[in-house]
């Protein structure tokens, strides 16, 4: 999917702003903001459930206003807390949904669904009997029965304890890696985008503040790093001379120094330090969190 300039505005106000992003297959990307930041109306757009005032949508080369019927029959989505009827059985809601809406699946395909979400123990059971992390992941189920190849999730995991948040993540990296479909997915659970997704897209009144590639953004720009050794002054001079913009700093009480650096280039450093006698005895990574990022992104205020 490629989103380019998206705008949507209402009554003189800007809800989303100029608003560009690309979905690879089977990538998995979040959607983080603080509330009103855009997020859910960006969502409900590419869903077709809001029109856009400008821009383009395009998925699997095709224009979302243009061709919507074909376009969205290769989407699933949910928006909010997906809704079943609760005296029929998970299996009976998903034919139920798949006769309504005139979706050519058989009870294999279903069934095959149902099995890769954790739910074919439950499939004869009464939805009213289900949990919330299991209703989640039926909504997920009936957005995948028509074989969709983009996945639209606003808020999966609202209301899940910690293991129906692990299980619900470990379900979601399932369906993109074995199906290779993609995902866009918002969520304030800050710390669960972080290991779930391949990129972090930051919101803020409308507009994309930050980009950030979490599978790569460390090894590109940089990381803190505390070194110890025996001789942190020595250390110093050399580390300076080695790379003139690494600024390390030293701590006297413990002969630690603390820099940032490439992590690439660290084994480097790490032999330059040894060839000039300097003893090395820990390396320790204070990797910055997704959290830290986010909140240096919006200006210091944390997901409401």
């Amino acid at each position: 999917m490629r989103v380019s300039n998206l705008t949507k505005k209402i009554k003189g106000k800007t809800l989303v702003d100029n608003v560009s992003f690309n979905i690879k297959k089977g990538e998995i990307i979040g959607l983080l903001g603080p509330n009103g930041a855009g997020k859910t109306t960006t969502m409900r757009m590419i869903l077709g459930l809001v029109s856009k005032n400008n821009g383009s949508i395009l998925i699997n080369d095709k224009e979302q206003s243009k061709y919507l019927e074909t376009v969205l029959a290769d989407v699933g989505g949910i928006i909010e807390t997906p809704d079943f009827y609760p005296y029929l059985t998970g299996f009976e809601n998903l034919k139920y949904y798949s006769d309504i809406n005139h979706v050519k699946s058989n009870n294999e395909v279903m069934q095959g669904v149902l099995k890769l979400l954790g739910l074919e123990h439950a499939q004869n059971k009464k939805v009213s009997s289900y949990s919330l992390g299991m209703k989640q992941r039926l909504g997920i189920a009936q957005t995948l029965i028509h074989q969709p190849k983009l996945l639209i999730l606003d808020e999966p995991m609202n209301g899940l304890d910690p293991n129906g948040i692990k299980e619900l993540r470990d379900y979601l990296k399932t369906i993109a890696k074995e199906k290779e479909i993609s995902i866009l997915i918002s969520s304030h659970l800050i710390s669960e985008i972080e290991v779930l997704c391949d990129k972090a897209i930051v919101m803020k009144n409308g507009k994309i503040i930050e980009s950030l590639n979490l599978n790569t953004t460390n090894k590109q720009h940089g990381i803190n790093v505390t070194i110890e050794v025996d001789n942190p002054i020595s250390a110093s001079e050399i580390i300076r001379k080695f790379k003139e913009d690494s600024q390390p700093t030293i701590n006297k009480l413990n002969s630690e120094i603390m820099l940032n650096f490439c992590k690439a280039d660290i084994p480097l450093l790490l032999l330059n330090l040894l060839s000039n006698n300097i003893n090395v005895y820990e390396v320790k990574y204070n990797k910055k969190s997704l959290e830290d990022r986010f909140i240096q992104a919006i200006g210091g205020k944390s997901v409401e």
